[in-house]
């Protein structure tokens, strides 16, 4: 119990909040929906998410004085977001808006109309639109690759835009719930790591009672785990805040043996050019054969996020047959603790290398592996550690695949830091009019999806994968498609939007534009409708007159599609 409390103590010294204070962005309650640094695919959540009641068209107001820096439409991402400047050398960052006020939205639709462009990036000149502390800047939505109504909020470093975490400001967020601990593996770690061999011991933790109570204890089969000589841990925690149901993210971990620390690590600040390090940080195989979102307590090689720097390695090294005891403490940024003790001891064989491939070294300027139809280079630092890498040719044929499947399945739980140059080469030559259309696609069970690729004079079609598993060539030759959802030729328009479907069959959208009357009209797309939302009145006068509309709309390998009609306004 004295250790306990004096973790406890260290916490609340050593997490010391900012002395900066901000207004809320949001007039309604801080309930939030994901916290900063949470573990997601390829990234780090670099902000925090808060609820909106399950509505869009929530006031949002600039946490301090300052200046729009940076205004960003996009149907992806952040979707429509606005970057605030302040004087005292943060970024305020706020996303997935659906709109923005109308003295910024005529200056963004000034930009758009300028440069015909439906998505845009505008940095407006320094100073010239300012913003005062609490004033209404723009409307909470569900723009981009949001998957439901909130507001995304960050704070940056101005010098160098590095996220930091909003929970640390001050902002009216009410947390008294302890994380919890669902999930613990211990791997052996002799060896060569990349041999991801099973874990020796898998335990779901007993959680007592209501969310966010103590772990009292896990199912260990007997009082002591008997483990390897050098033996990794992998630990799944999930944390809640007040008045929310939706899981989010720890913020930070210790780990000791016979109470001295051999790994921790907190998420204050990190930079977006290292967030995709978080695959070396996350189990990535629990993540992607079981959707278990775990964290690595030890550290590979290749790992260069800046916050463990000074975690220490992790991996636990038993040089004797003694009993250790291991203490895991998770605890969120306002202090909430829970923790796990368990006993090991060294008494396991270590496993021996379960396959036979090619040796793919992670300090090594470049790996190559080649086979009859396909050339895979690896370059330096890809890799979080040395891996095995094994391939198969598969000829067995079927009328979608233009080449045997490479089959790289085995490798597919282990990350790709870096993109790897790719090329798969026909069953035989490729007309050329047929050639600019072929694209290297990634199966999926009975489905496949496009991650790109272009057809070069050596005879492959070459690109560049971050992951690995099973890929083949294939043909997008059919065009989009467009179906009309409120407008028919001749049709009197009395509604605030022309809107459309839109879908294609392999390499996706990859343009669109629409002209009225020989004029560009803006465009809004929502990816997760499929739908395209086109503002005629901005260009359109209404005179009762008959107008023509021409929207084309093109997938990533320049097929295309051409919806003509006239309407009434």
């Amino acid at each position: 119990m004295k250790n306990f409390l004096t973790v406890l103590v260290f916490l609340f010294i050593g997490n010391k909040l900012y002395p900066q204070q901000f207004v809320n962005p949001l007039d309604t309650p801080m309930v939030l929906s994901a916290t900063f640094g949470e573990l997601r695919p390829n990234h780090f959540h670099s902000g925090i998410d808060i609820k909106t009641n399950e509505v869009t068209g929530k006031p949002v107001r600039a946490i301090d004085n300052g200046y729009i820096y940076r205004i960003k439409v996009s149907p992806y991402g952040y979707g429509n977001a606005l970057y605030i400047m302040h004087y005292n050398g943060y970024i305020s960052v706020y996303g997935h808006l659906c709109c923005f006020t109308p003295e910024i939205d005529s200056v963004i639709k000034h930009q758009m109309y300028k440069k015909q462009k439906n998505s845009i990036e505008f940095f407006p000149k320094v100073g010239l639109y300012k913003v005062k502390k609490g004033e209404i800047i723009a409307y909470s939505g569900n723009s981009g690759s949001s998957q439901g109504p909130h507001l995304h909020f960050e704070i940056r470093k101005a010098k160098n835009e590095h996220p930091l975490n909003p929970l640390k400001f001050r902002l009216a967020v009410y947390d008294t719930i302890k994380p919890v601990i669902k999930f613990l593996a211990l791997y052996d770690m002799n060896g060569l790591a990349y041999q991801y061999l099973p874990p020796f011991y898998k335990s779901k933790c007993k959680e007592t009672g209501y969310i966010g109570k103590e772990i009292k204890s896990f199912s260990a089969k007997n009082d002591t785990i008997k483990v390897t000589s050098a033996t990794g841990i992998v630990l799944e925690s999930i944390d809640y805040v007040n008045n929310s149901n939706s899981v989010c993210g720890v913020y930070g971990i210790d780990v000791k043996l016979d109470g001295k620390q051999i790994f921790k690590f907190n998420i204050d600040e990190f930079s977006f050019y290292e967030t995709r390090y978080i695959n070396s940080m996350m189990d990535y195989r629990s993540y992607k054969q079981e959707k278990i979102k775990a964290y690595r307590l030890f550290k590979q090689p290749n790992n260069r996020l800046s916050f463990l720097k000074k975690s220490g390695k992790g991996i636990i090294q038993l040089k004797d047959t003694s009993t250790h005891k291991v203490e895991i403490y998770v605890y969120d940024t306002y202090g909430n603790t829970s923790y796990l003790t368990f006993l090991i001891k060294k008494g396991l064989i270590p496993q021996q290398k379960l396959q036979n491939g090619t040796l793919f070294k992670w300090k090594e300027t470049s790996n190559k592996l080649k086979g009859n139809f396909f050339e895979l280079n690896v370059p330096g630092k890809a890799l979080y550690d040395d891996m095995i890498m094994i391939a198969k040719e598969d000829s067995s044929r079927d009328n979608r695949y233009l080449s045997p499947v490479i089959d790289f399945s085995y490798e597919s739980a282990i990350p790709l830091h870096k993109r790897c140059r790719f090329k798969i080469k026909p069953y035989k030559t490729i007309p050329a009019a047929l050639q600019p259309k072929l694209t290297i696609v990634k199966l999926n069970g009975k489905g496949m999806y496009d991650v790109g690729g272009n057809y070069t004079k050596s005879g492959f079609v070459e690109t560049k994968i971050r992951n690995f598993g099973k890929f083949t060539i294939a043909a997008d030759t059919i065009p989009p498609q467009i179906r009309p959802l409120n407008i028919y030729d001749g049709k009197r328009m009395n509604v605030e939007n022309i809107i459309f479907k839109i879908s294609d069959d392999l390499t996706g959208i990859g343009g669109y534009s629409c002209f009225i009357d020989g004029k560009w009209t803006r465009i809004d797309y929502d990816i997760k409708e499929h739908k395209l939302y086109c503002k005629f009145k901005e260009t359109v006068k209404k005179e009762n007159k008959l107008h023509k509309l021409i929207l084309t709309v093109t997938d990533e390998k320049s097929n295309f599609t051409v919806y003509k009609t006239n309407f009434m306004y």
